[in-house]
């Protein structure tokens, strides 16, 4: 599998490290940006469950609205750390795909090829960096007070 994929995962897992490390604990389960979506912590659970559900498909060669994931209120419940060590294991193993993965998987009904599927993974942590970046509106984020871009 072609190295820019394997680079392009790492870039994009990194960010969604770096976020995740600069949420204050004291908003992490909060509700900042109301308008926008539910929790931080929310966020970072919809992240992980859709690895998951990815990884399910390429262990089983499917990937459907069917393929596995943990419940969402369970890792939602989650502390910053045990979620972080989670995506890392979650990311570790889509390293993995990406390296080692050659043969075509069903997605949704059709054959797909690894890097064209992983790309799909790939927007969808990408949609979530515009959830997480900080409004200068927001009491939480300007200011100084939460100051998560550190790219």
């Amino acid at each position: 599998m072609s190295n820019r994929l394997l680079e392009n995962w790492n870039s994009v897992d990194a960010v969604i490290q770096q976020f995740l490390d600069n949420i204050p604990e004291y908003i992490y389960s909060s509700r900042p940006f109301k308008d926008r979506f539910t929790t931080f912590a929310w966020e970072f659970t919809c992240i992980f469950t859709t690895r998951e559900m990815y990884i399910d498909g390429f262990t089983t060669g499917k990937l459907d609205g069917n393929s596995k994931q943990s419940d969402e209120k369970y890792i939602e419940s989650l502390t910053k750390l045990e979620l972080k060590k989670k995506l890392e294991e979650t990311s570790s193993k889509i390293r993995e795909i990406i390296t080692d993965r050659t043969k075509g998987i069903n997605f949704f009904g059709e054959t797909w090829q690894t890097g064209e599927v992983i790309s799909y993974l790939l927007q969808h942590e990408q949609l979530h960096f515009g959830k997480l970046i900080p409004s200068p509106t927001n009491p939480f984020t300007s200011g100084g007070v939460f100051d998560i871009l550190v790219l």
